[in-house]
């Protein structure tokens, strides 16, 4: 078990393995690629021979037909003789074939045999099957309806797409496996004629090609490896040197011969650096060994020196002590009216921000103003006019109003008339019935003129109710004028009392941003003071600080150094120690006299 675990971590070993798997996966993977592309190729020439063997079944059948078509044969004779012809002699018992189709040459290899069926799905000629057997609804395990399949694809006008993938079971068999047909539809009987094989079979031969690249892999394999090792031995036996030369010299035995292997591979140049390495560890040995000796030597001087440092230390730091108290008062001091100065500086800051706060609202409200007055001029002049428009019309109302009077006058004359001309027609007509026979037609005239009369009459009457209408509207529309013109002289009159009022406030408003202007300009100087005095204040400070700071520092620098000499006391001890130990260690290796 031992032998075996070394083995194992051997360089040696592990080199050969490691070529042995790449010899053998290199093969193996060339193996693989020559048997899948021999495996395509086989499986395309299968399918070459399925369609020349259905090419020269069609070819047969159309021979047939012909005699048919002649007279020479009748359609049932033509058929069984084409059964016979493809599918071999007809056995009369036999339980699972119905014809030998091993005696016939239209099968490929052993079980490709010559099938048809018509396009109702039955067996119109099958070595297994019997005549008529109907396969409408057979699928296999993928549930493919494979004659349905068979019969559709038969019809396409490209041979390609007429070659079908498919599980099958024969009569006897166990399972199913994977078969290829090719298919052609004989549209003269109604035949979908083809040949299927098992997928297997196409490439069986390529068992022997398995075989024999196995073989070729196992004898490549053995030469190669051999080749490696008699190429690696010499290299693996300067390894083997190394390494035991390095176990001496871990040993503590640096008294060792070079290594002798002039290469100019990596191999080499390990060897060359590993002499070199060794000679180094020589040099590096024997300085240590004299080092040690003055190491001890000057680790007892620095005690002493240590020593008197510590005690000059301690005065040192009582001195910076009571210079870091007095410089912490006056940072105090300072720091507290640093304090105040900033409050008040504050304040002064939220002065003057509230001061411009202020005066920016101001002249906003001075720009309102203005266009306070400015709306005022408009509100003004759009009064004017409108006052200037009511006269007019209250001008052309009164002119209106005189034309209905006259109009009234008119219709009143009119009205008049027609009265008394209805008093002539009734006259006219008693006269005419005087006449007798010689007035009448002046009786129709005159009723004509009165009933004229009478209509102009009424038209009259509704025409002086309009205009009394119109006369009362016209008196109304004059009277709300007159109220309109004397509203609108008392807005004139706000009108222009407002643009007095907006000019007083407007004045009064530039008099208060000069002041706030005036205070502002104060306040930027008194806020100007503050941040000086601030910035003295800061600068006094800032010296307290660093002063204090620096006296801390010093302080600090005093127990740093008081505590580094203890340090340094404590180290020489243990430098002296450690030199004697590295003696001791040293005097382990043994170099060359």
């Amino acid at each position: 078990m031992g032998k075996g675990g070394s083995l194992i971590h051997k360089i040696s070993f592990q080199l050969i393995a490691l070529a042995a798997l790449l010899m053998v996966t290199v093969t193996a993977v060339l193996g693989e690629v020559s048997y899948s592309f021999a495996k395509r190729e086989l499986i395309e020439s299968g399918k070459l021979d399925l369609q020349h063997i259905v090419g020269n079944a069609v070819t047969m059948l159309e021979h047939l037909d012909s005699q048919v078509k002649s007279g020479e044969l009748t359609l049932e004779e033509a058929q069984e003789k084409a059964r016979t012809l493809l599918n071999g002699p007809k056995l009369d018992e036999h339980k699972n074939m119905f014809y030998d189709y091993k005696q016939t040459s239209f099968v490929y290899k052993e079980n490709g045999y010559v099938f048809a069926f018509d396009s109702n799905y039955k067996v119109q000629l099958h070595p297994l099957q019997p005549l008529g057997a109907d396969f409408s609804k057979m699928k296999n395990s993928q549930d493919q309806f494979v004659i349905r399949d068979l019969v559709k694809i038969s019809k396409s006008s490209s041979p390609s797409e007429r070659f079908y993938e498919y599980l099958w079971k024969n009569k006897g068999e166990s399972k199913e496996r994977e078969k290829i047909a090719y298919v052609v539809y004989f549209d003269a009987w109604d035949w979908m004629v083809g040949v299927g094989a098992y997928k297997d079979e196409f490439y069986e031969s390529l068992k022997i090609l398995k075989y024999v690249t196995i073989a070729i892999t196992a004898v490549v394999s053995i030469l190669g490896l051999s080749v490696f090792y008699f190429l690696i031995r010499r290299k693996i036996k300067v390894l083997e040197k190394l390494q035991h030369v390095s176990a001496v010299v871990a040993a503590g035995n640096l008294a060792v011969e070079p290594i002798s292997y002039k290469t100019k591979n990596e191999i080499g140049k390990l060897t060359d650096a590993f002499n070199t390495m060794i000679q180094n560890l020589q040099m590096l040995v024997g300085n240590i060994k004299e080092m040690g000796m003055k190491v001890s030597k000057a680790s007892a001087e620095l005690s002493a020196l240590s020593e008197e440092t510590a005690a000059t230390s301690d005065e040192i730091n009582r001195a910076v002590q009571e210079i870091v108290n007095v410089n912490s008062s006056q940072a105090a001091e300072i720091e507290k009216l640093s304090n105040q100065t900033d409050s008040l500086a504050s304040s002064v800051d939220n002065l003057s921000k509230q001061n411009k706060l202020i005066l920016d609202l101001t002249e906003h409200a001075a720009t309102a103003v203005e266009n306070g007055k400015e709306q005022v001029s408009v509100l003004q002049r759009a009064n004017q006019a409108s006052i200037k428009s009511s006269n007019e019309i209250s001008i052309g109302i009164t002119n209106l109003y005189t034309k209905v009077k006259e109009i009234s006058n008119i219709v009143t004359t009119i009205e008049q008339i027609a009265t008394q001309t209805n008093l002539l027609a009734l006259n006219a007509s008693i006269e005419a019935a005087r006449a007798g026979e010689h007035g009448k037609g002046f009786a129709v005239v005159a009723e004509e003129v009165r009933k004229l009369a009478e209509a102009t009459n009424l038209s009259t009457g509704e025409i002086q109710q309009m205009i009394e209408g119109i006369e009362r509207e016209t008196e109304a529309t004059v009277t709300t004028m007159s109220q309109t013109i004397s509203i609108s002289d008392e807005l004139n009159k706000a009108v222009q009392d407002t643009e007095k009022e907006f000019a007083q406030i407007s004045s009064a408003i530039a008099n208060i941003i000069n002041a706030i202007r005036t205070s502002s300009k104060d306040i930027d100087v008194i806020h100007q003071g503050m941040r000086n005095f601030i910035e003295a204040t800061a600068t006094i400070s800032s010296v307290a600080q660093q002063t204090s700071a620096s006296s801390e520092e010093i302080m600090a620098s005093v127990d740093e150094q008081g505590n580094a000499v203890q340090t340094i006391t404590h180290s020489a001890v243990q430098l002296n120690e450690l030199s004697e130990q590295l003696n001791q260690l040293v005097s382990k290796f043994q170099l060359k006299d």
